[in-house]
């Protein structure tokens, strides 16, 4: 559950979670329990039926995606729980190695002779000459002369940002220097702020809700699980001058639980409001496909070659001027379809039609007039002819409303994150250990995280640190002198 292999393939899991739920949401309408007769239709019971169970249209609320967040929430928990005492020790708590067996055996990344100082073929004033020619190939300095030399190397280390602990023997200095110590914990904190962001997104998948509401103007709309609710004041839907849908606005008011209005917000696109924990963008709209405002039948009569223009509202049964007729719409289609029987294919105006009766000496007769096929028109064998003008539907807002009480811990997860990753690619961790005898120095590199010493900082750190020993022979050799 911890290994690098399984933490692989959870995260590689959750990506492909994330990546279908995301292309779901773009590909599946959301309204399709709303309208599930019509997606039926379309889509077939099966389809309709295997969308429903995944629950597809709002995939991140769906028992797959809960299990995939689970199982990682589980395994980073366990990451964290097991690996932050390591961190913390290797990063705060260091100790000078025990003894010189630790370099044994181990090749040291610098490695410094006194011999290395010393001249070969000294001529005269060459202190460093007279060094070598004193103390033989194999130059050493004595176990009292070389504390003062620590003292200089553990200054040059702190200078470069280095923690240095000593411990001292007989024969040498044995210290540990460590530098970034926040690297890790760095690495720690951003694995609490994935956990965090993690358990946010369960109680967001869990507790957190998302549905969409349709209203029309003065429609109230109840907020899940609140007792506040939402006002339809007004929609509005905006064309361009080729009839195009531009834009749809919503005007909201904002009611307590005593109904009353504490505030009012106007919703478009991309613009959305927010209410007491609750989300509330302009989605989408729609037409009721069972109610329309009114329509306006155009009658051309044949013979005495004149129009007559009536605006019919549902349920109303309006009377000609000019004939003993009436006419009232019995039915209407805003997409208007016919397989075995007539039936709405969906809730836009792609081909609006109204079925109307007209009643007059000759009896009662009924037919179909299209907004957009006129030539498809019932002949209600009449000396008129029946059109359909204009027809105003009955819009209905759509507002997809949203709450999710984990997005709090996904904020704090997201800057904690920031920090954690700061410390984590802004530091480089580093712990040296060195031994410092008569013979010279020898430093080996315990361990590195962010970042290996290359070649040229080594051979840097080596120069200065031979600048510094063979200052410190010069001042011996002062003192013999």
């Amino acid at each position: 559950m911890i290994s690098g292999r399984a933490a692989v393939l959870v995260i590689i899991v959750l990506t492909a979670a994330s990546a279908a739920g995301w292309i779901c949401t773009e590909v599946i309408p959301r309204d399709i329990n709303f309208n599930e007769e019509a997606y039926r239709l379309r889509w077939g019971d099966f389809t309709f039926n295997l969308v429903s169970y995944l629950r597809l249209y709002d995939p991140f609320h769906s028992f797959w995606y809960r299990g995939v967040l689970a199982f990682f929430t589980l395994s980073l928990t366990l990451c964290v729980i097991t690996g932050w005492k390591g961190l913390i020790v290797n990063s705060f708590n260091f100790s000078p190695p025990a003894s010189a067996d630790e370099f044994a055996g181990r090749k040291a990344a610098v490695l410094i002779k006194w011999t290395d100082l010393a001249r070969k073929d000294p001529q005269r004033g060459d202190i460093l000459g007279y060094y070598e020619k004193e103390f033989g190939r194999e130059v050493e300095i004595g176990a009292k002369r070389i504390s003062p030399v620590y003292s200089k190397i553990a200054g040059y280390l702190k200078g470069g940002g280095y923690r240095v602990k000593s411990r001292e023997t007989d024969e040498s200095i044995l210290f540990s220097a460590l530098r970034g110590r926040w690297h890790y914990p760095g690495n720690l904190l951003f694995h609490i702020a994935l956990l965090v962001i993690t358990i946010g997104g369960m109680i967001g998948s869990f507790k957190g809700n998302k549905e969409i509401m349709y209203g029309r103007k003065g429609d109230v709309l109840n907020l899940y699980d609140s007792p506040l609710s939402i006002r339809v004041d007004r929609f509005k839907i905006i064309h361009t001058n080729t009839g195009q849908v531009s834009k749809y606005i919503t005007d909201l008011s904002f009611l307590d639980v005593e109904g009353d209005s504490v505030g009012s917000e106007r919703l478009e696109v991309n613009d959305p409001a927010r209410y007491s924990g609750y989300d509330i963008y302009q989605s989408s709209y729609y037409i009721d496909t069972e109610e329309f405002s009114w329509a306006l039948i155009k009658c051309r009569f044949n013979e005495k070659r004149r129009e007559e223009s009536i605006t019919v509202r549902p349920g109303e049964e309006i009377s000609l001027k000019s004939e003993d007729w009436t006419v009232k719409v019995k039915d209407y289609k805003p997409d208007f379809r016919k397989g075995a029987e007539v039936y709405n294919a969906s809730r836009r105006m792609n081909n609006p039609a109204v079925n109307i009766e007209v009643k007059g000496p000759f009896g009662r007769k009924s037919g179909w007039l299209f907004l957009k096929h006129p030539s498809f028109n019932s002949d209600f064998d009449l000396p008129a002819e029946f059109s359909l003008s204009y027809i105003e539907p009955v819009y209905y807002t759509g507002l997809q409303i949203s709450s999710n009480p984990g997005t709090i811990f996904i904020v704090t997860g997201i800057a904690v994150a920031a920090v954690g990753l700061l410390f984590l690619f802004g530091t480089s961790y580093r712990l040296i250990k060195i031994k410092l005898d008569g013979k010279g120095l020898s430093i080996i590199i315990e361990a590195e995280g962010g970042g290996k010493m290359d070649s040229r900082q080594i051979s840097r750190m080596k120069k200065d640190l031979s600048g510094i020993l063979r200052g410190c022979i010069i001042d011996n050799a002062e003192e013999e002198f």
